[in-house]
C-alpha cells in the first residue's frame, strides 16, 4: 500500500472528478478494485495501493488537458470519450486497468474465429456499459451511450467479427441483403410481438446488450460479461440459423402498483415469481409513471406506494422467431404465433381477482398493472408498453399484513384450478367493474354479464335460470331465495332498461348497481371456496343445471 502522505490534495481532487463524470463502478474498473472500494479511496478510508496512484495520476494529468472554462457537462462527455478511445486495439480505460492488473486476459474461447472476435470485443466495450446514464447511475443495460457504439465500431475486432458471419454457412445466406442505409440486413419477427429489419452491423451491441440484461448485477465483471457475451452469441447464431432448439427464453415483467408485499414475501403461482420491485427493475419504468400515492383506511392503516409500481411478476417462456431475408406478408395482421403467450394475462387476471378476495378491509384492495416489457434474444432494447394507474378508480393503497398475503396466496392456489377458466369473462368484468368502471350503468353491464358467464345459457328463460342459480348459490333458505330471486330479477330488468334505452339510470338506482357488483363477487366466492363441483362443469347451462337440481 502506498503510505497515506504520498497522496497528495491533487489525487484526491482527480478521483473527485473522476468519479463525478464516470461513476463508480467504472472508477472501480479503472482502478481494478469494488465500487464501494472506489468510493472509499475517494473518501479517504482505504488508500491508493502502488500500482493505482500513477494510474489515477495519468487520469490526472489527461484532466489538466481541458480547458479550465469547459462547462461540466462538456467536460464529462471529453472524460468518458477520451477513457473509450481505442487505440492498438485497446481503450484508454482498459490499458490503465492492465497497469493495475496484469493479469487479466480476454478468455480464450472454443472457437477461435467468430466466437473469439466476440470475446475480444465484449472485453474491450465493457467498461463503456458501466458509464451512468442521465437518471440513474446504474444499470445502462437498456439505454447505452455512444461510447458503446463508439468503442466496438473502431474495435479492430469488428470488422473481422462481421466479415466471420458473412462466411457463417448457416447464418451468412441470411444476410444476403443490402441496402447503403443499412447494410447487410436480415428480418426477424418474434413471439414478443416485434418484429423487422435487423443490421449486422448492430449485431455485436445488440449481443453485448443482452449478454448484460442477462447477467446478475452482482457478479458483473470484465470475464463473467465476456462469458455472457459469447454464450448469447452462440444463442443468436442458433436463432439465426433457423434452429428450433436453441432454449431460449423471453423474461417477461409486469408491474403493479396499489399494494406493498410484506418485507421479503414473495409469490410462486403458475409458474410465475411475484416479488417487490427492485431499484434496479424500477429503471424500466416510464418517467411519466413517477409519483406517489398515500392513503388511509378507515382502521387507520396509512400506506404510500408509487405509480411505477411496489411488486413485480416474472414469467418466462419459450422464444420463438421467424428469420428471413424478406419481410414476411401482413396482409392478414401479425402472425397469431408470434404473440406473448396468453398463459400471461390469465395469471394477471387471477392474481388481481385473488388479492381482491383475500383482503376484507372497507375498500377492496386493489393490483393494478402499471407497465410490461418482454426482453428477447436479437431486441436492441426491451420490448415496452404501460398504462398510467391514475387513469383507474378507487385505488386505495395498501400494505398486505403477513396473513393477508397468506389469504392471497391460498386464493391464488384456488383460482389456478384448470376449470377456472371458464369463468375468466366473470372475473374480468367484475375486475374491470371493480378498477375501471366510473358510470355505475357501466358497473351494472359488467356485474350482470358476469352472471351471464357463471350460469347463462341458452336454454329455457335465461333471467329465471340465472337468477334462480345465483339465489339458490347465494342464500340457505327458501324463503330468502325466493326474496333474493326478486331482487336479482329486478336488477335484470334494471340493466336491460339500461342497455336497451329504455330510460335513463336514476341516482336512486345507483346502490342497485354495486349491489348487483357485490352479488358477483360473492357468487364467484362461494364458487371457488365450497362448490369448486359446480365449476367442473363443462358449460354455463350444465352449472345451473346442476345447481338447481340439488346436484
Amino acid at each position: 500500500m502506498v503510505e497515506p502522505d504520498t497522496v497528495t490534495t491533487a489525487d484526491i481532487t482527480a478521483l473527485s472528478q473522476l468519479r463525478e463524470a464516470v461513476g463508480a463502478r467504472f472508477l472501480g474498473y479503472v482502478l481494478a478494485c469494488t465500487p464501494d472500494a472506489a468510493e472509499e479511496l475517494l473518501s479517504g478510508t482505504r488508500n491508493l495501493s502502488a500500482k493505482q496512484l500513477p494510474v489515477v495520476r495519468r487520469m490526472s494529468a489527461t484532466l489538466n488537458l481541458l480547458p479550465a472554462d469547459l462547462a461540466p457537462d462538456l467536460k464529462t462527455n471529453a472524460i468518458q470519450y477520451l477513457l473509450v478511445q481505442v487505440e492498438d486495439g485497446r481503450t484508454m480505460a482498459a490499458r490503465l486497468r492492465a497497469q493495475v492488473r496484469d493479469d487479466e486476459a480476454v478468455p480464450v474461447t472454443a472457437e477461435p474465429g467468430l466466437e473469439q472476435h466476440m470475446a475480444a470485443l465484449a472485453f474491450d466495450a465493457y467498461p463503456a456499459f458501466l458509464y451512468p446514464n442521465e437518471e440513474t447511475e446504474w444499470p445502462f443495460s437498456d439505454r447505452p451511450n455512444i461510447n458503446v457504439s463508439r468503442i466496438i465500431h473502431q474495435h479492430p475486432q469488428y470488422k473481422q467479427f462481421l466479415s466471420a458471419i458473412l462466411s457463417d454457412p448457416k447464418i451468412g445466406k441470411k444476410f444476403v441483403k443490402t441496402s447503403n442505409e443499412l447494410g447487410h440486413y436480415t428480418h426477424v419477427y418474434s413471439n414478443v410481438g416485434r418484429g423487422g429489419g435487423q443490421q449486422l452491423a448492430m449485431l455485436p451491441e445488440i449481443i453485448m446488450m443482452n449478454a448484460l440484461r442477462r447477467l446478475k448485477i452482482a457478479a458483473l465483471d470484465p470475464i463473467a460479461f465476456v462469458e455472457a457475451a459469447v454464450d448469447e452469441l452462440k444463442l443468436s447464431r442458433t436463432i439465426l440459423g433457423g434452429g428450433q432448439n436453441h432454449g431460449a427464453t423471453v423474461a417477461a415483467k409486469v408491474a403493479f402498483t396499489g399494494i406493498l408485499l410484506p418485507p421479503g414475501a414473495t409469490l410462486d403461482f403458475a409458474g410465475a415469481i411475484i416479488r417487490e420491485v427492485s431499484e434496479a427493475d424500477r429503471r424500466y419504468a416510464p418517467a411519466a409513471l413517477k409519483g406517489k400515492l398515500s392513503g388511509e383506511d378507515a382502521a387507520g392503516n396509512h400506506a404510500t406506494v408509487n405509480y411505477d409500481g411496489d411488486v413485480l411478476m416474472e414469467y418466462n417462456f419459450p422464444y420463438s422467431a421467424r428469420v428471413s431475408s424478406e419481410p414476411i406478408d401482413m396482409t392478414g395482421g401479425w402472425p397469431n404465433d408470434l404473440y406473448p403467450p396468453s398463459e400471461i394475462d390469465a395469471i394477471i387476471l387471477h392474481l388481481r381477482f385473488g388479492l381482491m378476495l383475500a383482503i376484507e378491509r372497507e375498500s377492496r384492495a386493489q393490483l393494478v398493472p402499471t407497465w410490461r416489457l418482454y426482453q428477447a434474444p436479437l431486441e436492441s432494447a426491451s420490448s415496452l408498453s404501460w398504462y398510467d394507474p391514475r387513469h383507474g378508480v378507487g385505488i386505495m393503497p395498501v400494505a398486505l399484513t403477513a396473513d393477508e398475503f397468506t389469504a392471497w396466496s391460498g386464493w391464488c392456489e384456488k383460482l389456478s384450478a384448470p376449470h377456472v377458466s371458464k369463468i375468466d369473462v366473470a372475473l374480468s368484468r367484475i375486475l374491470r367493474a371493480v378498477a375501471e368502471r366510473r358510470e355505475p350503468s357501466d358497473l351494472l353491464v359488467d356485474s350482470v354479464i358476469a352472471w351471464e358467464n357463471i350460469f347463462g345459457t341458452k336454454e329455457g328463460e335465461p333471467t329465471f335460470r340465472i337468477t334462480a342459480c345465483l339465489a339458490s348459490l347465494l342464500e340457505d333458505t327458501l324463503e330468502k331465495r325466493l326474496a333474493l330471486r326478486t331482487k336479482l330479477s329486478a336488477i335484470y330488468t334494471l340493466r336491460s332498461d339500461v342497455v336497451h334505452g329504455n330510460r335513463p339510470l336514476k341516482r336512486t338506482e345507483f346502490a342497485t348497481c354495486y349491489e348487483a357488483l357485490d352479488i358477483a363477487i360473492r357468487a364467484v366466492k362461494i364458487l371457488l371456496s365450497d362448490r369448486s363441483d359446480i365449476l367442473q362443469q363443462p358449460d354455463g347451462g350444465r352449472r345451473s343445471a346442476m345447481l338447481l337440481l340439488g346436484g
